[in-house]
Order: structure tokens, then sequence, then C-alpha cells
């Protein structure tokens, strides 16, 4: 395929050189994309599934796993700087929001487009905090939540059961436009209520009524929903929201901290430095969760479905909480050199200090969920899309900083025992290492967002609900542009199959028999191969693992005696003067030890000499000398010969296979005694031995 860039049109051209065959592909120059639909009337034979016919051709398709080059929409809201590092919410850089607006004020901006005015301000943050207050049903659901239940699978579960109190909202129910051009003809007169007095509403109405409504409800219930979790999660009793709130964060600390008294206020500083916080989470472009909201929206679902699936994408690994538990597991300062180093040699580490918590104790974790085995990462640092210096991160910082001084009255800089030094010190550490420097991987956003939250007091495994706040503005403003999209349609990427082309259908009785298990087992493959350490944890837990790494040890054992039994017989055979006994296995890489009944390599070999001499002649034969049992020594028939070559080289693999299946069975002896201890499995056991016997 070549490729022929044309400047001056703006255009570049694709040649198969298979077929002569070519097409021009406009380039959008002030965007720097080309539009994929364009190279498909480049047609190319398929090689799977195999063509029916020389005329059977596809379209050419992009390929780009991870949607790592791949642009998926057109978007007024953000722009992130990729190289640069800059961010602007809707053209205002976001230093100049954070000094000067407030999140309420920058939520109206994303979504409206535009910065409110007096009147239109103080209509959208009434009509937010007029909109905190919950059904009754919904909080009894989330009561029902086990008292140990994941925080975060709590607010998804809440964002979702929203929806069924809002049938009037839900497209599925009312026609698949309602947010496009509104709803069915004989569901208008449904909607004559709220603001809506028109004796005949139109559709257009109806549906910017519904858009507005259901932004209110989602931004307003949000913050309700993430304080009950936070109240459940700490026993406690929910808190209605706060009367006559100053702000929006106001009212969310106000649920979080009240405890029963009349007059309680949240500390100012605490609810200004939220609010800042909440600002710069607000937004960044076509992120992971973003999209997710694009897609699902696309689909023509209703928003708090679509909401819950957003979020559900901030529920992951490799978030902010895992910061607070990388610094908790370094410990302290004078480890850090030693987790830089590790995480350099991509080598995995126990850690320090057991995790929360977040589940009832089992016999697999007597501590609660064990962290993950895997390299050593540094988390919270680098980006894939951001290279440059993100302002958010110097922002956050700040924040953060100023809250320890607030809450602890303390300078941070000073060597303390709080996380925010040796956060310091780790930052300062890392941004001076070469190696860390020269791949690009800064400080990014979820560095400092964890600190602070962590300094707020903050439990790890809340971190996730407090970004799904302020992110829901961006999920919102994007969810509405993308139905105001003329290009809007229901997201549906194409795959490259690669699997089996065509294969006859196999009645049931007339297949190969196989275990119960088969099924389990395939699973359990695929599993080892995609994160082997993860099914070596999971096997350790079923009992039948270690009887049956014993059961083999036996196996090849006796497979071993019967190999040295036939090489006494093949030695006593042929006159040998010893036997050959069961050898004991010797630690790898160790040599046999001195007069042992092992049988040597030059015992071997002057075996099998002795088995292939050929015969003499008849006329000068020599006579055999008496062989110690007084018999005369004879020659080994050819066929017997060949069945005696393979024994040393069978001696040999099963001895290996002895001393490999004793190193799994210690390993897995010692890992089971570290699971009862409560420890945490290392990552130095043999995991290609153990994937061999598996």
């Amino acid at each position: 395929m070549a490729t022929e860039t044309q400047t001056a049109t703006a255009s570049l051209t694709l040649t198969n050189k298979a077929t002569g065959q070519a097409v021009t592909v406009p380039i959008d120059p002030t965007h720097n994309v080309v539009v994929a639909a364009h190279i498909k009337p480049l047609l190319v034979t398929p090689e799977n599934p195999p063509p029916a016919s020389e005329a059977d051709k596809v379209g050419l398709m992009f390929y780009d796993a991870g949607f790592t080059n791949t642009v998926a929409c057109r978007s007024k809201i953000s722009e992130v700087g990729g190289q640069t590092g800059g961010l602007t919410y809707r053209g205002y850089a976001i230093e100049d929001l954070t000094a000067h607006a407030s999140f309420t004020e920058v939520a109206y901006l994303l979504i409206y487009g535009e910065l409110p005015n007096r009147a239109q301000f103080d209509k959208w943050q009434r009509q937010l905090l007029r909109h905190t207050y919950l059904h009754r049903e919904l909080e009894r659901q989330l009561q029902t939540f086990r008292w140990d239940s994941h925080p975060m699978g709590m607010l998804i579960a809440g964002l979702a059961s929203l929806s069924t109190f809002h049938p009037e909202a839900n497209p599925a129910l009312v026609g698949d436009a309602l947010y496009v051009s509104g709803p069915r003809e004989q569901y208008l007169e449904y909607y004559k209520v709220g603001t809506l007095q028109s004796a005949a509403p139109s559709p257009a109405e109806v549906r910017d009524y519904v858009r507005t409504k259901q932004v209110y409800r989602i931004l307003g219930k949000l913050p309700t929903i993430a304080a009950n979790v936070y109240r459940h999660r700490e026993g406690r009793p929910y808190n209605h929201p706060m009367p006559n709130p100053r702000s929006y964060t106001e009212n969310f600390l106000y649920m979080i901290d009240r405890l029963n008294e009349d007059d309680y206020v949240p500390d100012p500083e605490l609810v200004a430095v939220l609010d800042k916080a909440f600002i710069l989470l607000a937004e960044h472009g076509s992120s992971c969760s973003t999209i997710a909201m694009r897609h699902l929206i696309s689909s023509g679902v209703d928003p708090f479905t679509a909401l819950s699936g957003a979020c559900g994408t901030l529920f992951g690994e490799r978030k902010a909480s895992e910061v607070v538990r990388m610094l908790e597991e370094i410990g302290s300062v004078e480890k850090i050199d030693a987790y830089l180093t590790a995480v350099k040699r991509k080598k995995s580490i126990v850690p320090t200090v057991s995790r929360a918590t977040t589940a009832v104790p089992t016999f697999e974790s007597p501590r609660g969920i064990p962290a993950p085995s895997g390299p050593t990462l540094l988390q919270g640092f680098g980006h894939r899309v951001v290279k440059g210096t993100d302002p958010r991160v110097k922002l956050m910082k700040d924040l953060t900083l100023q809250t320890f001084k607030h809450i602890h009255g303390a300078d941070p800089y000073s060597p303390s025992n709080h996380l925010v030094y040796l956060a310091l010190e780790l930052e300062s550490r890392a941004l001076a290492d070469e190696y860390f420097a020269s791949r690009k991987l800064g400080v990014n956003i979820d560095y400092w967002t964890a600190i602070l939250l962590h300094t707020f007091g903050f439990p790890k495994d809340m971190f996730a609900v407090l970004l799904a706040i302020p992110r829901s503005v961006g999920y919102l403003a994007h969810a509405l542009e993308s139905v105001d999209d003329k290009e809007y349609k229901i997201f549906r990427p194409r795959q490259v199959y690669h699997g089996d082309t065509l294969r006859a259908y196999v009645p049931l009785h007339e297949r190969a028999t196989g275990d119960a298990e088969s099924v389990h087992d395939a699973l359990a493959a695929v599993s080892v191969r995609s994160n082997p350490a993860a099914q070596l944890r999971r096997s350790l837990n079923e009992a039948t693992t270690l009887r049956e790494v014993n059961a083999l040890i036996e196996q090849t054992r006796a497979s071993i005696t019967q190999i040295t039994q036939d090489l006494s017989g093949a030695l006593e055979a042929t006159g040998g003067d010893r036997a050959v006994s069961p050898p004991s296995p010797a630690p790898a890489g160790s040599a046999s030890p001195p007069g042992s009944n092992r049988p040597t390599p030059r015992l071997l070999r002057r075996l099998l000499s002795t088995l292939q001499r050929p015969a003499q002649p008849a006329a000068a034969a020599i006579p055999e000398p008496a062989s110690p049992t007084g018999s005369a020594r004879n020659l080994m028939p050819e066929e017997q010969v060949s069945q005696l070559e393979n024994l040393p080289e069978r001696l040999n693999a099963s001895q290996a296979e002895l001393r490999e299946l004793l190193d799994v069975q210690r390993e897995l002896l010692k890992m089971q005694a570290n699971l009862k201890a409560g420890q945490h499995i290392s990552d130095s056991v043999d995991l290609a031995a153990f994937e061999r016997l598996k």
C-alpha cells in the first residue's frame, strides 16, 4: 500500500499496489484528521474468512487497539493540550477559572457553553440545591446494602435506580428520540406539569424541559447519594441536605460530617478548597469514562443509566486510591530509592502494610482483599495523552499543601510521618531521576488529588465516589453535545475476526465425552495466559492443588525407580559389576555425592557401548570371562538395545521433572502458609514452572 501526500489540496492518496486501485482522502487541516469512511472505497481481498469469489472484496478499515490515535467525536467542551499540557473549558484557561469562579459557575459553563449572568446563576444554583432530596424508597434501597459494601458499587446502583423513579425521562418508554427531538405524539399530554403549562407543548419544548430537569436531578441528587454512601460505610444514619446552603460543596460536606448538631456549618476554608478541586476534576476531554458516557447515550438509554455506566469506569484499580496505597507501602522516606529501583527493574515487591478490609475476611484474605501482584508501578505518574506539564497538577498540589497547613497547623515540607511529606519527597526524587524524565513520566492529576482527599480524611475506597461528583458535569455536557451532533449515531466500532472460519455442527450426543470441569479448565487456561500470577493465587484455594502436586511427585519417583531397575537389569545381563538403585534427587544444579548409587554418565556410556558392540567373527572369537554370577556375558538382541538406548535420556528427564515438582511443592506450601498468616503473595514464585505443571 503506497501513500502519497498532497499538501496543496490538503489530501493524501492511498494506492493498493496489488490492484492499482487508488483513493484520495481529504485532510481536515484545522484539526489534522482524516475521516475513516473515506478509505472504505479502497477494496481489498479478505483472507479470513476466505473470499467466496474473486469479486468478494471488503472496504479497507483502520485498526487502532485502545483508540491510541482515533478521534471519536467533535467537541467544544474542553481542549486538552497533549504536548503543551494546557487545559481550557469552553475556551477559558483552567488556571483562570480556578482562581476566580465557583464550581457551580463552571458547571453551568460546561453544560451550556457560556458563563452565567447573575440571574442565570441564582436560578441555576437554586434549582440544583432544590433537587438534592432523595425519594424515601431510594434511601431504603441504599440501606439494604451490606455494611461492608464498596461505596462505588453503592453509588453506581443508586444512580441506575434513579431511572426507575422517573419513567417520563426514559427514552425506552416514551420514544428513543426523547432527548433529540422529543417524545412520541401520544405521550405529549403527560408533560403538562411543572414549568410547562402550555395546553399543547411541542415535542421540542418537552425535549428541552426533560433535558434540563434531568440535569438538575443528577447534579442535585448525586452528592446526596455519595454522602449517604459514606455514612453507610461509617455505620451512621443518613443526613438530609443542608437547609439554605451557600454553595454546592458546602451542602455536600454538611451531609458528610454533621452528627447531631442543629447549627452545624462546615469549615469555610475546606469548603473553598473542595470547590476548587471540583473545578479541576470536572472535565478532561475524551477520557475513558467520558467516551463511555457518549457510547451509552448513543444507544438512546436514559442519562441515569448512562451515567452509572460512565462512573463504573472510575471503579478501576489504577486510580487515585492507588497513590495512597503506594505511599503506605513505601512507608518512609528512607525506602523511596529502593521503591524507585524496583519500579525501574519492573520487579514486584511484597507490601509492608496490609490493605484496608473492604470485604468480610476469608481464608484467602484474612485481612481483607490482598494487594494485586505484578510489577511495581509508580502510581500517579505519566499520562497517555498529556506529555507536557498538566496545569491542574500544580493547582491541586497547592490546594493540598494549603489544606495540610489548615488542618495540622504545620509546614508540609518539614520532615514528618504524614503522607504529604512522603509524597513531596517521592515527587522530588522521581522528577530528578533521568529514567522517569526521559520517558516523560511526570506527575499527573491523580497524584495530588489522592493526597488531598487523604488529607481531608476520606478513606481510599471513597476516592472514586468523590471523583464522580464533579466529573458528572463533564459527562452531562458531553451527553447533551452528543445528541445535538448532526453526526449523532449509535457507536458501533468494527472488529478484526481471527477465529475459526467455518465449522460443521456436531450433535451433542456425538461429541467427545469429557470431564464436567472442562469448561472451567478452559476458562482457567485463558486466565493463566492473561495473568498467571492471579491464576496461581486462585489455585491456592483449591483443596486438590497440593494433593495433585504430591501425586505427580509420587508418580515421577515411581517412574525413576522403574527406569533404574531396567538399567540394573541391563547391566546384570551384560555382566555389569554394579546394580543401580533408585536415586534420591539432588537439588537443582548440585552434583551427585561421591559413592552414591546414581548411574553416572560414564557408566551409562559404558552400558550402551557394551550393548551396541558388534559381534566378532567366529574364527577369532575370544571366550568371554565369567561374570560375577558365573554366567557368560551375552550380547543383547538388537531390538532390546534400541529399547534401552532411551533409558539414560528418560532418567535424566524424570529427575529434572522431579526437581521441578519439588520446587513447586515447596512454593505452594510456603504461599499457603503466608495466606494463613495474612501475608501477601510474592511474585518470586516460579510461575513458569507452575504453568508447565498445569
